[in-house]
Formats: C-alpha cells, sequence, structure tokens
C-alpha cells in the first residue's frame, strides 16, 4: 500500500477546496500521478461531500488552522 500518496491526497484536498471538489467529480482525473494501490483509489471513488469529514478522520485529523495532521484519526 501506499499510505504516504494516500496522506498526500488527502492533505491537499483538505487544504486546496478546488482539488477537493476535483475529487469529488472526477476522481480519476484528480488522482492522476498518485501511486495507489486499486483498493486505495477506490476509496477515493466513493467520496462525496457528505462522507468526506469521516472518511479523513480515519487518517488522521483538520486543525482548527485547516490544516491535515496524518496518523491522529481513528
Amino acid at each position: 500500500m501506499s499510505l504516504a500518496a494516500v496522506l498526500a491526497v488527502i492533505a491537499l484536498a483538505v487544504s486546496d477546496l478546488k482539488f477537493r471538489q476535483l475529487l469529488f467529480e472526477e476522481p480519476e482525473v484528480a488522482l492522476e500521478g498518485y501511486d495507489l494501490t486499486p483498493e486505495e483509489a477506490a476509496q477515493f471513488m466513493n467520496l462525496t461531500p457528505e462522507n468526506w469529514d469521516a472518511f479523513v478522520a480515519q487518517y488522521g485529523t483538520v486543525d482548527p488552522d485547516g490544516s491535515f495532521r496524518p496518523g491522529t484519526g481513528g
């Protein structure tokens, strides 16, 4: 698994609203260039604004300043 790539996608989507919207609307385009396994990519294919926060919480937390802190979720 390429956890570093998953975390990179999440961190960018947390900090960049346009990228996050692209991830929701055209995940194949948003994920181009990221070294994800098919299983990891599949997780991103089903994201919606409604399940985004729960998905991110599996991998870390978003600080009050809007930055992503990996590894502190659960």
